[in-house]
């Protein structure tokens, strides 16, 4: 044991005596208590890295200048820290910069940074950031510096030790060689108050006194292997006795005695501390700090254990390393960590609480928690409601007891969410929870509850808050609820019942003066507790003026504290008076709890920090929260103060305490510093703008910029490095500011365009806990004028910026003129691309057009010619070929008119032509579509037959597309009419024919584009759409014959189209009787059909009746024709009488052959009908298409009939085989299907043949009861399986019975009878006859067959 005591022979100071029992302690700690006999309590590092700024991560010194700027020395350079910025300092290969990057150590020596590297050693002026090496020699290594009490820099290094005289600008140099030094390499230094130097060496420890060297070894014989045993921290006891030192060494913590020279070393032979390569160590009043090669150790002399602390990587507040090279203290008691990955820092000034974590454990892992109410009892036993139960915590025992809705039935709860606690009469605990309300007996240990129920008069059992006045009555606060006085026997909470008083429920409600107190739409409502009455508080409201208020409380004086957003109210009830404190400071803002002690301060809890307000003098404290804590922010209400003096604030994971009876804690006033400046969003310092700058900002009181520099920036800083983040700064800037300006979370002002002149800043800070700077920083800015302002450069000005102008205008021409040419391209290139789409539109209409006649062509003239005869039904087929033919020409005809009237090349061919008869001929040919279209067609003719000169086929083009568009227009039974006559006009005759229909009409739009080139109106229908050419072409024939074509139309009511040319060489004009036609809807005479018994079905589905009727002529004696002229009606018919097949065009209008066949498809009672698409579209995708929709053939036009019969034989023969195969083998033997959706026709047959099988034993068994297995009736039963086996469900069950039975006959599975009985027969006759009308042998007769 090391004998700490002075020699024999010199008395005992006082401060020895005092230092035996701390000694003692340590020493116990040291060689008896293991690292890890208590928990570990938390420590929350801020840390600093590479990427806030620093050059690097490894950091090996950090020292702080008078003006309170921290340098950092990393091995990537020096750099000054101010909270928020750094300035880096590196190597740039100039004489005036660092020799090199790698710094070794730092010492600050009032104005002087003393830099040592690795490579040698250089001076920093901290006020002009001037650099200057020191030439000490060629690559000279720095390991150490430090500065003596008589003003001597004293130099370790690995070849060395130096001593600089600053007075005679001298340097002794003492090594190994030529002193008795015990090794030249220098790791420490350090001087105790009797002035000897303490040397930290390679190998030993040395002291330099008078001028004499004296080594010890401190490793003994601790590991005989290790020749040295590097010296690396030489640290006193405590900064008012230095006799004592610890010393960092290689192989542990030595403790020295100056005076009597003895020590003791502690490693790991004789200690559990985390590492013996102790490299750094800082004491304070009760803790020893060593910084290993693996982690922080803390001796704590008060609760006698030591601490270790790792680095966690994926816990963020952490101590950044494991390996700590040093620890530094600031003058703002911060320390600084310096670690191979970063700075860590903590923060020692005293703070006024104490965290306490409260986390909740699910498998052994933290969860997180949050309290929502604390109570502290008049026995100081603390309760605290939060959401996973109420956790009881006794001051005596320090154990903690749980209440939940787990826990047995003496302690459990309604729910675990808990939210209010009080404590009420006979000592009961009051708990709300979203379940109700608990009553814990603490001398009972007894839990009861009350739950709302309509006996009780309790509406809700979200309880918020409870309030207990002092004759003991009990308040309860419910959301969705309202305010409740309890009534009835409060101590065996029997018979009572809840009175509601108020049903809006506030937040929370307080008992002040045996009344009720609550906030409502921003004013202080009141409940008398005697006479139950409600009104508001009218003196606290006045002062209100409608503010939200966010905490309230009582005081023991029956007072109420009222806190809004920027005021303090105290309103005595008795006195009905009212007290404001106002709330300016800063750091005040988002209060949500209220607490007052006994001496009457104020404390106050925001979302982050704890406020202390002095009422008397309305200074203010703050405290915020560390962020790292895990306790991120309070919970509004959630505080409590107690009888001895502390005030309790919590929120999620933890709850703070403050000791309202410790001294006043007076943080250190904060500095309001200028740090820096960016001028034109350049940063400027005294090194690199020295023009600007003789000194750095901080240190400079003036500053001249020129006009061209007028936009700037200043930076400010507290040079407190706690939380710098939560400072706040006011400046102005005189001569421009009127106002003081506030920063929040910024540090920096910003002024742009400063006039000349002259201007004063002015700075003034308030740090995080709310003081105020008490000088203003003040720095004086001078804005240049410009030499240029004069008349000659202003004229220059003038002749420039009319230049200017000039040239701006020109480009901006130019640029217009690009944009107007570019538009005008886009424009033509749109229209182009608008005609091109038009016309490929119209010639695939026209080929449509084309290919239906072609295909009513062809056909029937080559069955004329194969039968040698004219008469019957090849007379008829003749003449619709003849009819398609003439249509075919007139559409070649307009197609090749269109053309040449692009060209304005074509000519008139004028003939004699009787007009009456002309008319009559085109009226004619309308008849049978008004007939079929069921449409009162006439023509009215009021003139004499007459000879006229004109253009027959351009004449007969021009009322053939009148009357076509009027027969698209017009719906069925409807009236299109027809009106010849002959008119005078401008002493002129002229021909009027007009053409009326009572269709849809023409929209005002479309009526000023009808006659344009390929104009459709978007308001047509699919169907009504044609090639856009017939008016445009119309109109162009009238204008040949100097005529013109006139419209007149009423959306929905019809339209009239009047061609009016003039009468050219007509003979004498006599005016007869009209004449009146009417096309008759009965002009077609349905065909007598063959017999049709036998025959199957075919439905035909297009648009074109001519089509409708070869079809019909070519196949009515082989089949039973059935027609649709469109998709809608043919789907309709389809479902109707289910055809053998269908054929159907795809273009038609209503609904097109694609979705006529999807929806065939996809009903379950006409999918299976075959399909044939019969079409004028060719390309492959619309081949595609029509087959992916489920057609079974696609045919395009035109066709050959011969062919189509072929496809209709096929189908229908394949048909019947698939019905054959269902009934020969799908029937007996259904087949496995891996996938259940790919046939779900042979899925639904085979669950029928699975049930006929698994009771074909029943004689029983019937349709009925298949049909209820199957959950169908048995009409749709036995339409399901007569479309997919073309068999009866009796006729299945019938055919399976006789064909087990054969199959059983065949393999000898028993004698007749038995198997008649196996297969559900119960008479033998009828099974013998049944068996003998399929197979054709009796059942005896057929087991004989091979």
């Amino acid at each position: 044991m090391v004998n700490y005591t002075p020699d024999k022979k010199k008395p005992k100071t006082q401060v020895q005596s005092m230092l035996l029992k701390p000694m003692a302690v340590l020493l116990y700690v040291l060689q008896f208590m293991p690292v890890y006999a208590i928990e570990v309590p938390s420590l929350y590092f801020t840390n600093l890295r590479q990427e806030d700024g620093l050059p690097s991560n490894i950091i090996s010194s950090v020292v702080q200048d008078q003006k309170g700027f921290i340098w950092i020395g990393t091995t990537n350079g020096v750099c000054r820290y101010d909270g928020f910025t750094t300035i880096v300092f590196k190597n740039d290969g100039s004489p005036n910069s660092l020799p090199t990057n790698n710094i070794s150590s730092l010492l600050i020596d009032d104005d002087t940074l003393w830099v040592g590297t690795w490579k040698g050693l250089c001076k920093i002026n901290t006020k002009t950031l001037e650099i200057k090496r020191v030439n000490l020699g060629p690559d000279i290594t720095i390991r150490c510096l430090y500065k003596s009490m008589n003003n001597r820099i004293w130099i370790g290094t690995s070849n060395g030790l130096l001593v600089y005289n600053k007075e005679l600008n001298k340097f002794d140099f003492f090594t190994n060689t030529n002193s008795e030094l015990s090794h030249s390499t220098i790791r420490c230094l350090h001087e105790t108050k009797d002035g000897s130097l303490w040397i930290g060496t390679y190998n030993q420890l040395n002291r330099f006194k008078d001028g004499k060297f004296k080594a010890f070894n401190l490793k003994g014989d601790y590991k005989p292997y290790l020749k040295n045993n590097l010296i690396l921290d030489i640290c006193p006891f405590s900064e008012t006795n230095d006799s004592i030192l610890y010393i960092g060494t290689e192989t542990g913590l030595a403790i020295f005695n100056t005076n009597s020279f003895k020590h003791k070393l502690y490693n790991s032979s004789n200690t559990t501390i985390s590492n013996e390569v102790v490299k750094c160590i800082h004491t304070d009043e009760d803790k020893l700090w060593l910084g290993t090669d693996f982690g922080l150790s803390i001796f704590d002399m008060n609760l006698k254990c030591i601490n270790t602390y790792f680095h966690n990587p994926i816990i963020n507040h952490s101590i950044t390393n494991n390996v700590v090279w040093d620890i530094f203290r600031d003058c703002n008691n911060t320390l600084w960590f310096l670690t191979s990955n970063g700075i860590s820092l903590i923060n020692k000034e005293n703070p006024f609480f104490k965290l306490h974590e409260e986390f909740y454990s699910v498998n052994n892992q933290k969860a997180g928690n949050q309290i929502r109410d604390i109570l502290v009892t008049k026995d100081e036993t603390m309760y605290m409601a939060t959401i996973h139960g109420v956790i009881v915590h006794n001051p005596n025992s320090n154990k903690k007891t749980y209440f939940t809705a787990n826990s047995k039935d003496n302690h459990k709860l309604l729910l675990d969410n808990a939210y209010a606690l009080a404590e009420g009469p006979y000592g009961r605990i009051w708990i709300g929870t979203a379940g109700g309300i608990n009553v814990w007996d603490p001398k009972l240990q007894v839990m009861k509850s009350i739950s709302a129920n309509k006996s009780n008069g309790l509406t809700s059992n979200y309880i918020s808050s409870f309030a207990i006045t002092k004759d003991g009555s009990v308040w309860v606060n419910a959301w969705e609820g309202g305010i409740f006085k309890l009534t009835g026997n409060i101590k065996t909470l029997e018979a009572i019942h809840f009175t509601k008083l108020e049903d809006s429920a506030p937040d929370f409600i307080y008992a002040c003066s045996d009344n009720i107190y609550y906030s409502k739409a921003n004013k202080l409502w009141t409940i008398n507790n005697n006479t139950l009455t409600t009104e508001q508080v009218g003196e606290v409201n006045s002062y209100l003026e409608n503010r939200y208020i966010s905490c309230m409380n009582t005081s023991e004086n029956e007072s109420l504290w009222i806190a809004t957003d920027n005021q303090l109210i105290n309103y005595s009830p008795k006195l009905d008076s009212v007290v404001t404190y106002p709330l300016s400071n800063p750091v005040i803002s988002d209060l949500i709890s209220i607490e007052i002690d006994q001496k009457n301060n104020i404390w106050m809890a925001g979302l982050t920090s704890v406020i202390k307000y002095d009422s008397s003098n309305g200074t203010v404290i703050s405290m915020p929260l560390n962020p790292h804590y895990p306790l991120k922010n309070f919970y509004s209400q959630c505080s409590a103060r107690s009888n001895s003096g502390y005030v309790y604030f919590g929120g999620d994971n933890g709850y703070v305490e403050v000791n309202t009876n410790m001294e006043d804690f007076q943080p250190i006033d904060p500095k309001s510093v200028i740090s820096g400046i960016k001028v034109d969003n350049d940063l400027i310092n005294s090194r690199n703008h020295s023009k600007l700058l003789k000194k750095d900002i901080a240190y400079t009181h003036k500053i001249r910029l020129n006009y061209s520099n007028n936009s700037v920036t200043f930076f400010f800083s507290t040079l407190n490095y706690w939380l710098p983040q939560k400072s706040h700064f006011r400046y102005r800037l005189s001569n421009l500011d009127t106002d003081w300006h506030s920063t929040q979370n910024v540090n920096f002002a910003a002024y742009s365009n400063l006039k000349p002149g002259n201007y004063n800043l002015e700075v003034e800070a308030i740090n995080y806990a709310g003081i105020k700077s008490t000088t203003t920083t003040k720095l004086a800015v001078v804005i240049l004028p410009p030499l240029w302002l004069s008349n000659p450069f202003i004229a220059l000005y003038l002749f420039l910026g009319t230049a200017l102008i000039y040239f701006a205008f020109r480009l901006y021409n130019k640029r217009q003129n690009l944009n107007n040419q570019l538009r005008i391209a886009n424009l033509e290139k749109i229209h182009s691309e608008e005609i091109l789409n038009t016309k490929q539109q119209f010639f695939t209409n026209i080929s449509h057009e084309f290919r239906t006649p072609l295909s009513l062509i062809t056909p029937p003239i080559q069955q004329v010619l194969k039968s040698g005869a004219l008469q019957g039904k090849n007379l008829e087929m003749l003449k619709l070929a003849e009819k398609n033919s003439k249509r075919l020409l007139t559409l070649i005809n307009q197609i090749l008119d269109f053309r040449k009237l692009e060209s304005q090349t074509i000519p008139l061919l004028k003939k004699h032509v009787e007009l009456t008869s002309f008319c009559e001929e085109i009226f004619d040919s309308f008849k049978d579509m008004a007939s079929r279209n069921e449409v009162n067609y006439t023509l009215t003719c009021d003139i004499a037959p007459i000879n006229v000169i004109l253009d027959k086929e351009k004449i007969e083009a021009i009322l053939y597309n009148l009357l076509i568009n009027a027969f698209k227009h017009t719906p069925p039974e409807g009236r299109i009419e027809m009106s010849v006559t002959i008119v005078n006009n401008e002493n002129r005759n002229k021909i009027r024919i007009s053409v009326s229909d009572t269709g849809s009409g023409i929209s005002a739009d479309d009526m000023e584009k009808i006659f344009d080139n390929f104009y459709q109106s978007a308001n047509n229908p699919a169907d009504q759409q044609g090639t856009g050419i017939g008016l445009s072409m119309a109109k162009q024939y009238a204008a040949l014959h100097q005529g013109n074509i006139s419209v007149k139309s009423e959306n929905g009511l019809g339209s009239t189209f009047t061609f009016t040319f003039p009468l050219e060489e007509g003979e004498q004009i006599t005016i007869k009787q009209t004449q009146q036609v009417t096309a008759s809807t009965e002009a077609v005479i349905p065909k007598l059909l063959p017999q049709s018994k036998g025959l199957k079905q075919i439905l035909i589905v297009d648009d074109n009746p001519d089509i409708l009727d070869y079809i019909e002529m070519n196949l009515e004696t082989e089949y039973i024709i059935h027609k649709a002229s469109n998709g809608s009606k043919g789907y309709d018919l389809a479902v109707e009488i289910k055809p053998e097949i269908i054929i159907s065009d795809i273009m038609m209008p209503v609904m097109d052959g694609i979705e006529m066949c999807k929806k065939i498809k996809q009903n379950t009672a006409t999918k299976q009908i075959p399909l044939i698409l019969l079409t004028a579209k060719t390309l492959d995708v619309q081949k595609t298409e029509g087959v992916e929709v489920g057609a079974n053939m696609y045919i395009t036009k035109p066709f050959d009939i011969n062919y189509l019969k072929a496809c209709i034989n096929n189908l229908l023969s394949r048909k019947e085989q698939l019905h054959d195969f269902i009934k020969k083998e799908l029937l007996i033997h259904p087949r496995e299907e891996n996938n259940p959706d790919r046939n779900q026709d042979e899925q639904f047959l085979k669950k029928v043949m699975e049930f006929i099988s698994e009771n074909i034993s029943n004689p029983d068994l019937s349709v009925e009861m298949i049909s209820s297995k199957m959950n169908l009736s048995s009409t749709h039963l036995y339409r399901k399986l007569k479309a997919i086996t073309n068999q009866s469900t009796k006729d299945i069950l019938k055919n399976y019975r006789l064909q087990k039975a054969a199959q059983m006959i065949k393999n000898n599975e028993g004698n007749i009878t038995e198997i008649m009985y196996s297969v559900g027969f119960n008479s033998l006759s009828s099974f013998s006859k049944s068996f003998k009308s399929i197979f054709g042998v009796s059942p005896s007769e057929y087991g004989k067959l091979d």
